[in-house]
């Protein structure tokens, strides 16, 4: 008869389970934060690309025309009240910073506890994943395969 692990969810008696229970907190923020970008991500994109646009055709401008036409472009393509909707991603940063500074604080002790702090930096420095491992920078391929591999192992060991 085979035994299968499974995990257990943190108890006080659990050792850093006030920092599991902090990392799942997080965790659903970050949860949210990537559905915000990811409705904002379109009218981003294109806010770009119609500002690209523009500086092509407006060379020479200066910063003042430049804003102004930044944001008569964002009003016209609704990014302006999207991001007056309360639900910018920057919104949910605010959200995240305290109970991320709370995770910094705590030490680790496990594996688990580990993992934790090692989900929060992949949250924090999620511009190190934007290049494929060839064209990345070598720290910054350094540091996400040690995110990487810390969060592997976690999730292994907790089957």
């Amino acid at each position: 008869m085979s035994k299968t692990r499974t995990a257990n969810p943190p108890t006080s008696q659990t050792p850093d389970a006030e920092l599991i229970e902090l990392g799942h907190q997080h965790d659903l923020i970050a949860q949210r934060h990537a559905a915000a970008v990811a409705r904002f991500r379109p009218k981003w994109d294109e806010h770009r690309q119609l500002m690209k646009d523009w500086e092509s055709d407006n060379p020479g401008l200066s910063s003042e025309e430049y804003m102004a036409a930044y944001n008569r472009i964002a009003n016209e393509i609704g990014m302006t009240a999207m991001e007056e909707s309360g639900l910018h991603p920057d919104d949910l940063l605010d959200e995240s910073e305290p109970i991320a500074r709370a995770i910094l604080a705590i030490p680790a002790i496990t594996v688990a506890g580990l993992s934790v702090k090692a989900r929060l930096a992949r949250f924090g420095a999620d511009g190190i994943w934007d290049k494929n491992d060839d064209a990345a920078e070598w720290s910054d391929l350094l540091v996400r395969n040690v995110i990487d591999a810390v969060v592997h192992v976690a999730a292994s060991e907790s089957r």
